[in-house]
């Protein structure tokens, strides 16, 4: 995995200094999570326009976002996130790289855990998901995407309640999965939307004849909408579904803290998440170092549930919070963000790049 970390840097390295106009920008950080403790790290985006290629089969704009992560309580992770894209849209190629030695908390499943029964576990996971999309109509987006990791619990507590519990994936596996999907994208931004929607629903079948372990089906809807209140405040919403049917590792639930701010991601996780999210942004400067600054307001509601039918209205969970803002590519408006979140006994602190949604 390391060699395959530094092939894929070196070959992009090399095609930065064949042609073509390089932004290269980056930033050491220091946070604090209740996932992590306190956390550091280091932030950094190169971009490349290659100006006009010599054929259309050949990126115009190549991009290379990397984080890496070291906390308190001993958690590593690397994440390295490629694109490659035509000049026009038309087609996109892009892959998300996950390597991690991450001690982690197990609350148990379902809506209605206490976080005071908590245990830790250690795993080491790797997962990459590649993506190639084609316009098929306008601001119609048809994707080929596969899901392919690797999964082992290097350590747990002898007798506790990871161990007890009945769950798929304890033991060292691998799942792949290949998907489709369909995108309508009306917004006027791929990092920082100011108006328009974006709609995608998308279909990933985990199966044997791939090289998985386990078989399993995971259907996606996602739909985000960014209203312009003025030229300075943007009001954006997401509704998102997700169902997982069949053998599904423990390891692949859905973390309600994705997507509610205020929790540890593992604090509800199941099969099925519903979640909805709004979010008022704010960018009021116009001039020097303050225009690279923003902020939002945001409140989210969601629950999981181990099936659709098992969904309650008394069921739902709720976060809410402030964040801010500083654009590491003012062009662009690639945010690096700091959200505070606050929910049912429950506060989070996080830093990471780009925005939620």
């Amino acid at each position: 995995m390391k060699k395959m970390i530094m092939i894929w840097g070196m070959w992009l390295a090399v095609w930065g200094f064949l042609c073509g106009d390089t932004v290269l920008t980056g930033y050491p950080f220091i946070a604090y999570s209740s996932d992590t403790g306190v956390m550091g790290g280091a932030f950094a985006i190169w971009q490349k326009d290659q100006g006009t290629p010599v054929a259309k089969v050949y990126p115009r704009k190549v991009s290379l976002l990397s984080n890496v992560l070291y906390s308190q309580k001993h958690q590593f992770a690397v994440f390295l996130i490629p694109e490659y894209s035509a000049t026009n849209e038309d087609w996109k190629y892009s892959s998300d790289l996950y390597l991690a030695d991450w001690p982690d908390d197990y609350y148990g499943t379902g809506n209605e855990t206490n976080k005071d029964n908590v245990e830790s576990y250690t795993a080491r996971v790797f997962r990459i998901e590649n993506s190639y999309s084609h316009r098929i109509y306008r601001d119609l987006t048809g994707s080929i995407t596969s899901n392919t990791g690797y999964h082992h619990l290097k350590k747990t507590v002898p007798n506790g309640y990871l161990e007890a519990d009945p769950l798929l994936g304890k033991d060292q596996s691998v799942f792949s999965g290949i998907g489709v999907g369909l995108l309508l994208d009306t917004t006027d931004s791929n990092n920082y939307p100011t108006r328009g929607i974006k709609y995608s629903v998308n279909y990933t079948a985990f199966r044997s004849e791939l090289g998985s372990d386990y078989d399993y089906d995971m259907f996606r809807y996602d739909l985000r909408h960014y209203l312009p209140l003025t030229n300075k405040v943007v009001f954006a919403t997401q509704s998102d579904l997700v169902i997982n049917e069949g053998d599904v590792p423990f390891y692949n639930y859905m973390e309600l803290g994705n997507r509610l701010r205020a929790y540890n991601s593992k604090r509800y996780v199941e099969k099925v998440r519903v979640a909805q999210r709004f979010e008022q942004r704010v960018t009021p400067f116009e001039e020097g170092f303050l225009e690279r600054t923003g902020f939002v307001l945001f409140g989210e509601l969601g629950q999981v549930s181990p099936t659709v039918d098992k969904i309650r209205l008394t069921d739902w969970h709720w976060s809410t919070g402030f964040g801010f803002r500083y654009a590491i590519l003012t062009e662009d408006r690639l945010n690096l963000r700091m959200d505070f979140g606050f929910g049912e006994g429950a506060f989070n602190f996080i830093i990471n790049a780009r925005e939620v949604f």
